[in-house]
């Protein structure tokens, strides 16, 4: 089994890890197989006048982390984002990171009959 150093970017066996800058994403897999993919990034620029920035600021919080979260979830409402690119958008690890995100902030997940019986064959086939 291959240690945890021999991954570039630091990655742990199929956990991407993401280097916002170069836009940059490394897998790492075993057996020994790297692929690097680039994916395109955009950077927004809000301009707001100082008073109404620093109000906005003082209500706590990252003001760019709010309002990526912000775009993002009026998006997942709109049905323009599914839940694995909120999640992947987000950058949340797992799925019950995003259902509390989403929990926090009152929008109803899309759970279906049949993605439970999805996760029910997944849980399955893992011996569960």
């Amino acid at each position: 089994m291959r240690d945890r150093r021999d991954c570039k970017f630091g990655s742990v066996f199929g956990i991407r890890l993401q280097e916002v800058a170069s836009g940059v994403v490394g897998y790492c897999h075993e057996p020994p197989a790297l692929e690097m993919v680039r994916i395109p990034v955009m950077d927004v620029t809000l301009h707001i006048p100082d008073d109404l920035a620093r109000r906005l600021a003082a209500m706590g919080g990252d003001l760019s982390r709010r309002a990526l979260e912000a775009l993002a979830l009026e998006g997942y409402k709109l049905g323009h984002l599914t839940t694995a690119e909120l999640r992947r958008l987000l950058g949340f690890a797992t799925r019950s990171a995003l259902d509390g995100f989403l929990k926090t902030h009152g929008v109803n997940i899309d759970y279906t009959l049949d993605d439970l019986k999805r996760d029910r064959q997944d849980l399955s086939r893992l011996g569960f």
